[in-house]
């Protein structure tokens, strides 16, 4: 019977056989997706809004929609019942009660099941085709709707395992079939699509040739023979014989060559030899994908690096302690899972074990021997074990989230080669909805995917819980998670954690008592007396007493391993006689607790003199109020710098020790080696020093007055470190003369342009890097801790005064040092500690300055805190800050060596950064009327600069109130129907303004001209304006010529003419002829059509001719363009020299360019056709009349670019492409001639076909493109012989200025100056003017053009402001780093500028260069490199 079944039914039970037991239980089929929609309205999970009913009920809409119309073409072919259609909505309700947990699944899982619907679109159509014919009898069609219907399963099948439980001990062997190999998930599944798409192309294909006519096929069929047939007798007799003859010696040689391989052992040991190495080949692939997939999952967990914190527990076991808790009868009972506890809903059950202790009691390392023990028996009790510490000062082991990520990686690299985790890793890493990939995953995907990951066999151990920053949070989310899977788990805390109290029955609590712990205590106390004793640290007289004292160490540690750790480190410290340890040990008789141990430590440090405890107290500091963790090589320069250690000691790795072990003995045992982890990538691995426990911490921020007759001493108020406030100012201070007097007062890399990295100014400079990063950070510390006492400055402490005086001495010279704030600025943009804390550390904040500056106004209110100069100086350079990030941003990330090289030159006023003179910046703004605010920027702005470099023109139009009103639009639209708004108020009081600026030697404003713009001129803009509601524009066209005497604003062209005494400019004008009639009506109502386009010109100038372009294009489809010429004498007087018109049926043209010495014109126009289109380029020479026509590739509309240097070809470019062609002037009109005709132009007109310009291969000599001999330029366009473009192009980015050389052979490309953070850079246009002397300056002019915006809209133009103004930059062409060919160019070589270096010279050659701005801001004196 069961061969006898459906292949359909085989599918089905196929699918329903590999369902898991426990899954198949929610599994029933579905009878339509009617139900389906019922079942997903009762889910919990929507009732809870948890999840998006309204996604997935569109879902499955979507679904039932393509997917009926298939299953009705099964019908017609299969005789199928419903069953098939239940199935599949079945499993797909199945999903979605297994994904209905898991919220950070769900959209993902939305997203493939709307892919999975779209690929079943136009079976509706398959449909219909299908009912019209009867089905044929022999076909695939049966097949290949089977092989759809698997399809479906086989994604269904997929999706289900990411879901389904498994022991997670799953290990396949390698096969043979490189098919069969594990795939990410995305991939597999965008493989099951592929077929899908492929069988459904298949099933189209079947269907079409169904439907084609029989007799058709018939005839090919018949033609196909016929042409065999043929062929075959086309043969010569004797070639049938020889092709007979040779089919007969290739099979005699089949059957040797099969005997060989038959009898030749050798032979087989060969194909056992390939196949074991196919086998091999195999498994590394399989290792290698596995591999691959997992550093990529791990990336995107991104753990931090947990395993540090159980080697450090690992390292202060003592062998035989610990073994106590193994026998404890609770932690046997948890083990096997059978704790009596009776827990209710939402809490934990018998398989959760709380451990708790007081501080110092030795969790942590009680932690790491569970661990141990757990590892080692993981496999025979196949249970995986998972663990994380948190650490109270760590930034990143801290917080749930990191633990997640953590124990996320311990399961990936535990089941590296299960295809169940992995397929479940990869599902979440791929987001098929965007096609990009998750580059980190979230808390919640995190969360699901440890309820997914984890199982009851898994055991998770997690110490610290009180030190995890949101333990509320954490606690909660470990519930769910035991909720779901129940693993094993293991909390070691202090005892006051209140949700543990609240969650974990009595049953499941194991306290740390004294009576546990000291027999531990003693193994370790008995040790280390020995080695005491052994080391010579202990009297030898006295050694009988080993016992007692070791007793006496238990008695005081009251079961606190961590006293006993520090009584150790207290009895090896320098500073006592080996009687006094002897005296110590002999006064402890009673528990004293960690309070009595720190006082007994900090009074040692406090005794031990000058230098011991000077060198103690700064060390604790710096571990106890560090912004970041610091290495030991770090603190060792810190101390260089307070002048505590002597400078140029080089730190190595035996100095480092010696080092570490002074500042060991100095804090008495409070402090112990350590490796960074969580730290910038250049300090991991890193030695570094650390408190011993967080209780250490506590104490040493909570001193108070001691005794110290412990000692012999007499009762005294000790305090080995300053509170918060002193410790910070004086870190500030610290990192401050750090910056001052041992790092370069130059460029790190000692060369411009030059850039260096992280990791060498640590090696090169270390501390410099912190102290950068941190003093800001220190100083804001500082003022926050000082402002809760709300002191005034009598109540400062001496301490306190002293600290203050040190710190504004050190700040005053900072800020009178431009040199060292350049230096602090490119080191804190190029160091990585800005990466650990984006919102602390990512960009300079001015804040600390500022409430710096408010407190001391406060405190300071009888007496200043700091001297009036300073005050000043700080508000002036918080406003430099301020300037400094404002204008350059992003920019100083990306390119701190800026800070030395343009940085400063775009400053408006120059006072605290060093300048190097290498750029000069000077703005041409213009001035606005006096009827215009002070602040208001101009409606539009254009500035153009002359081909010589010595003079530019700006162009303004300033609107009136009306216009700036904006509510104005609204109430034009809120008029009822038969009502209208009126124009005139809107249309008055504009005002233009054109002024010419002398560029050189400097910019100065030499003539000024003001026009009152016309009403009725501009009645259409603003019409158009109210046209688009929701536009903030108005189109307002404007042109200048190269001369800069001429331009034209609107529709007339004004000419600047220097009036007869030379005190100034006078204007003449000319209106230009408009083709479009227009009506002076200003009444405007609501129009009827909102999106109708409405009538927009533009006008072009030549740039060696009096002529001027008017192209106008009509709402109703007409297109004009109109060359006029004008002359100029006492009046301005306009000659219409021809006329070009388009009928509907163009695409509006977009602009026109005029030939640099000819009077031609050219465009591209675009033609749309009822059967299709056509692209066109026009070449017009408007002087003699009709224009030529060349046919381009029909790809998309094309852009005119401009003509090349020779005049002999025009250049036009493919709009989305950007693809380059080439047109060849006609040699006639290279000198034109004729009197101006009007011409009409028909799409059918001659035309001459155009070939695309192809790169051809060339020699590496065409490189080097030859420079053009043209003192300034923008863009300049060569043509070779082959029709291939080269280009020499000046062009603007949100970087800088470029200067791009493109050739057939490749590109080069200098970066000229780089440019502020302008947000509008798109709208200008930059003229390079060449150096034309040896010390010339490199000179760029940007010009703003606001209606470059947007070259395709036709009702587009943006406001002026932006950010950008019309300005002229000076740059020393040294300074450019350049290939040689852009530095033949620029007359200059591309090697970089050395500088001398000004290394670590200490005070004395640091005061040297302190005296470059020793008066302040106000007297900076630039100097140049040399």
């Amino acid at each position: 019977m069961a061969e006898n079944r459906h292949p359909f039914e085989k599918a089905r039970d196929e699918f329903i056989s590999s369902l898991a037991p426990e899954d198949r239980v929610y599994y029933s089929p579905c009878a339509s997706a009617a139900d389906l929609e019922h079942s997903i309205q009762n889910l919990q999970c929507f009732a809870d809004r948890r999840l998006p009913k309204s996604a997935i009920l569109n879902l499955v809409k979507s679904l039932n929609q393509n997917l009926e119309p298939y299953f009705k073409v099964v019908e017609i072919f299969v005789s199928s019942n419903p069953e098939l259609a239940a199935l599949v909505w079945g499993s797909l309700r199945l999903i979605l009660q297994l994904a209905a947990n898991f919220t950070g699944f769900f959209d993902q899982l939305i997203s493939l099941l709307d892919e999975l619907s779209r690929g079943f679109h136009q079976y509706d159509l398959v449909l219909e085709l299908c009912s019209k014919n009867p089905p044929p009898p022999k076909s695939q069609i049966p097949q290949l709707l089977e092989a759809i219907y698997r399809d479906i399963l086989n994604i269904f099948h997929i999706i289900v395992r990411i879901f389904t439980k498994h022991n997670m001990r799953l290990k396949r062997k390698t096969t043979l079939l490189v098919g069969l190999l594990w795939k990410p998930f995305d991939t597999r599944f965008k493989d099951v699509l592929r077929n899908l798409s492929s069988h459904r192309k298949s099933l189209f294909e079947e269907i079409s040739i169904w439907h084609i006519d029989s007799s058709s096929k018939e005839q090919a069929r018949q033609a196909a023979m016929e042409s065999n047939y043929q062929s075959h007798h086309a043969l010569s007799i004797s070639e049938v014989a020889e092709a007979q003859k040779e089919r007969e010696l290739c099979k005699r040689e089949r059957e040797f060559m099969a005997l060989e391989r038959q009898e030749s052992s050798s032979a087989r040991e060969q194909s056992n030899t390939s196949l074991v190495q196919v086998q091999g080949t195999l498994r590394r692939m399989q290792s290698g994908i596995f591999e691959l997939n997992r550093d990529h999952m791990k990336a995107w967990l991104s753990p931090p690096i947990f395993t540090d914190a159980l080697d450090q527990a690992r390292a202060l076991k003592q062998e035989k302690t610990g073994e106590w808790i193994f026998k404890e009868s609770k932690y046997q009972k948890w083990l096997n899972n059978n704790l009596d506890s009776t827990y209710g809903a939402h809490h934990f059950g018998s398989n959760v074990l709380w451990i708790s202790g007081n501080p110092g009691a030795g969790k942590t390392v009680l932690a790491s021997s569970i661990i141990d023990k757990l590892l080692d028996t993981q496999h025979s009790s196949k249970r995986e074990v998972y663990y994380y510490f948190f650490e109270y000062k760590s930034t990143t082991n801290n917080s749930a989230c990191s633990a997640y990520r953590s124990i996320l990686a311990q399961v990936l690299a535990k089941n590296c080669e299960d295809e169940n985790v992995l397929n479940r890793y990869s599902f979440m890493t791929c987001d098929s909805a965007r096609g990009q990939t998750q580059l980190q995953a979230c808390e919640s995907i995190l969360l699901d995917l440890l309820r997914l990951s984890l199982s009851s066999n898994s055991i998770l151990v997690l110490d610290g819980i009180d030190e995890c920053q949101d333990c509320e949070k954490f606690i909660h989310s470990l519930l769910g998670i035991w909720e779901t899977r129940h693993p094993y788990i293991v909390l070691l805390s202090r005892v006051y954690v209140a949700d543990l109290h609240y969650y974990i029955p009595q049953q499941n609590r194991l306290m740390m008592t004294e009576s546990v712990l000291s027999s531990d205590i003693r193994i370790f106390s008995d040790y280390e007396i020995r080695r005491l004793f052994t080391e010579g640290y202990m009297p030898p007289n006295s050694e009988f007493q080993q016992y007692d004292m070791v007793q006496r160490i238990v008695t005081g540690a009251g079961g606190m391993f961590l006293w006993a750790r520090l009584m150790i480190n207290f009895l090896r410290s320098p500073y006592l006689y080996p009687n006094q340890r002897v005296h110590v040990l002999d006064q402890v008789t009673t528990p004293e607790g960690l309070e009595v141990m720190y006082d007994r430590i900090v009074g040692l440090i406090h005794q031990s003199g000058g230098y011991g405890k000077s060198l103690a107290s700064m060390v604790l500091s710096r571990l106890v109020y560090s912004a970041v963790p610091m290495s030991s090589r770090q603190i060792h320069q810190s101390l260089v710098a307070e002048g505590l250690l002597q400078p140029d000691i080089p730190i190595h790795s035996n100095a480092l020790k010696e080092f570490e072990d002074s500042i060991i003995m100095a804090c008495t045992g409070l402090v112990e080696r350590t490796i960074l982890s969580q730290c910038p990538e250049f300090l991991k691995n890193e030695s570094s020093l650390r408190l011993i426990h967080l209780s250490i911490y506590e104490g040493l921020t909570t001193r108070y007055a001691r005794p110290s007759s412990l000692l012999g001493g007499s009762l005294t108020t000790i305090k080995i470190i300053p509170d918060l406030a002193i410790s910070s100012l004086n870190q500030a201070t610290n990192c401050l003369k750090q910056i001052l007097f041992h790092t370069p007062a130059q460029p790190l890399s000692g060369t411009l342009p030059g850039r260096t990295h992280a990791a060498y100014v640590y090696e090169a400079f270390c501390f410099s890097d912190y102290a950068a990063a941190c003093w800001l950070a220190h100083t804001e510390s500082f003022v926050n801790s000082i402002s809760q006492k709300n002191l005034a400055y009598e109540d400062l402490t001496i301490e306190l005064t002293s600290s203050i005086c040190g710190f504004s001495s050190s700040l005053e010279l900072f800020l009178r040092t431009p040199r060292a704030l350049s230096v602090w600025l490119e080191i804190f943009y190029t160091t990585e500690y800005r990466e650990i804390d984006a919102g602390k550390y990512g960009h300079i904040s001015a804040n600390p300055l500022q409430v710096l500056v408010l407190w001391a106004k406060r405190v300071g209110t009888r007496r200043p805190v700091f001297s009036e100069h300073l005050m000043a100086n700080i508000g002036s350079f918080i406003a430099e800050l301020h300037e400094v990030l404002h204008t350059w941003g992003g920019t100083l990330r990306e390119t701190p060596q800026v800070i030395w090289d343009e940085m400063t030159a775009f400053f408006r006023t120059r006072g605290f950064f060093w300048s190097s003179g290498s750029t000069r910046v000077s703005y041409q703004q213009p001035l606005g009327p006096s009827n215009v605010a002070a602040l208001q920027p101009p409606t539009a702005l254009l500035s153009s600069t002359s081909e010589s470099g010595e003079m530019k023109a700006v162009l303004s139009i300033w609107s009136n109130t009306a216009f700036q009103d904006q509510t104005l639009k609204n109430k034009a639209w809120s008029l009822p129907g038969n009502e209208f708004f009126d124009l005139y108020e809107l249309c008055t009081g504009w005002t233009a303004t054109y002024e010419l600026w002398r560029l050189q030697p400097e910019s100065l404003l030499i003539g000024e001209m003001r026009i009152q713009l016309l009403p009725c001129e501009l009645l259409p803009p603003m019409r158009n304006y109210l046209h688009h509601r929701y536009s903030t524009e108005a189109d307002l066209p404007m042109s200048i010529h190269p001369n800069l005497t001429t331009f034209t604003i609107l529709r007339t062209v004004f000419s600047a003419v220097q009036k007869p005494d030379k005190s100034g400019y006078r204007c003449i004008f000319c209106p230009l002829q408009s083709m479009v009639p227009e009506l002076v009506n200003y009444s405007w109502t609501i129009p009827l059509d909102a999106h109708r386009r409405p009538d927009t010109y533009s006008t072009s100038f030549s740039r060696s001719m009096n002529h001027v372009a008017l192209l106008e294009w009509c709402a109703t489809g007409y297109q004009y363009i109109t060359v006029y010429e004008y002359t100029q004498s006492s009046e301005l007087e306009l000659v219409k020299r021809n006329v070009m018109s388009f009928d509907p049926g163009v695409v509006k043209i977009e602009r026109v360019v005029f030939h640099p010495t000819r009077p031609l014109l050219s465009f591209c126009a675009f033609w749309t056709f009822r059967m299709g289109q056509k692209n066109d380029a026009f070449i017009w020479s408007y002087c003699e009349g009709p224009a030529e026509c060349f046919i381009l590739p029909e790809r998309g509309p094309y852009s005119p670019v401009d003509y090349s240097q020779c005049g002999q070809y025009f250049i036009v470019q493919e709009r989305l492409f950007k693809t380059h062609f080439v047109i060849q002037i006609p040699s006639k009109w290279l000198n034109p001639s004729g009197n101006a005709v009007l011409y009409d132009v028909n799409p059918n007109a001659g035309e001459q076909r155009l070939t695309l310009a192809t790169p051809q291969n060339s020699d590496a000599t065409q490189l080097g493109f030859v420079s053009p001999n043209l003192a300034s330029f923008n863009q300049v366009w060569n043509v070779d012989h082959n029709r291939s473009t080269s280009t020499f192009q000046v062009q603007a980015s949100a970087s800088g200025i470029q200067l791009s050389n493109s050739t057939p052979a490749g590109s080069q490309v200098a970066t000229l100056v780089r440019l502020p953070t302008w947000s509008s850079v798109n709208e200008t246009t930059q003229t390079l003017f060449l150096p034309q002397y040896d010390g010339d300056s490199l000179k760029i002019s940007i010009d703003v053009d606001t209606q470059s915006l947007s070259t395709q809209s036709s009702y587009q133009l943006s406001k002026a402001g932006g950010g950008i103004q019309p300005s002229f930059i000076e740059r020393d062409p040294r300074f450019v780093f350049s290939s040689n060919t852009t530095a033949n160019l620029l007359h200059t070589s591309s090697s970089v500028l050395r500088l001398p270096y000004r290394g670590n010279e200490g005070k004395r050659g640091y005061d040297n260069m302190a005296t470059e701005n020793e008066g302040g801001p106000s007297t900076t004196k630039r100097r140049r490199y040399t």
